[in-house]
């Protein structure tokens, strides 16, 4: 399959809504039609928001943490409805870059206490 293939015939309906504060919701159906679109163009319009989600998740951790990466990441990107590989020990480790120095000294011991019940 050629990146460059063009879609012909691909209308996808999406619901979306508007709401302001203290007004009723307005719903809506969109036809999203890809006819004039290639495979190249889908891919490149699915990737905006990951990269958009994975810049805000790495914003807060700060500068430090975004200078102790790696050039090049790689994302798994999963068909919608599915979750990818869940990795505990870097969520874990995610988590304790942004803690305080209490909620770091609370999980040591924390930890300790499991390695000294084995």
């Amino acid at each position: 399959m050629e990146l460059t293939t063009k879609l012909t015939g691909i209308v996808r309906p999406i619901e979306a809504s508007v709401q302001w504060p203290g007004a009723p919701e307005h719903k809506f159906i969109l036809n999203m039609d890809f006819s004039n679109c290639t495979i190249e163009d889908v891919i490149m319009l699915s990737m905006s928001p990951r990269r958009i989600s994975w810049a805000n998740s790495n914003r807060t951790k700060g500068e430090e943490h975004l200078k102790a990466l790696e050039p090049v990441q790689s994302i798994m990107v999963q068909p919608i409805g599915t979750r990818g590989p869940v990795d505990v020990e870097a969520g874990f480790m995610s988590k304790m870059q942004s803690a305080s120095s209490d909620e770091l000294e609370a999980q040591i011991k924390k930890l300790q206490a499991m390695k000294a019940k084995k």
